[in-house]
């Protein structure tokens, strides 16, 4: 009776430790996803910066070639 006890006992144990583990690897899985995310926001963020600050060089630069055409 003991051994039947121990063996659904050690069952229950490993039953339940494989759901923490689940668990464990679903937030696991969840913060990446979240991680995921906020890597490509901050990629998206730096792109349109970048592109944002060549824009404004080449909208100076084309100020300036004005500028300079009116003065021929």
């Amino acid at each position: 009776m003991l051994s039947i006890l121990a063996k659904s006992t050690g069952d229950l144990a490993a039953a339940e430790e494989a759901r923490l583990l689940g668990e464990t690897g679903q937030e696991t899985l969840e913060e990446k996803e979240h991680l995921d995310e906020r890597i490509e926001e901050e990629i998206g963020r730096r792109v349109y910066a970048a592109h944002d600050e060549r824009a404004d060089e080449w909208l100076d630069e084309w100020a300036d070639e004005g500028d300079e055409s009116e003065e021929d």
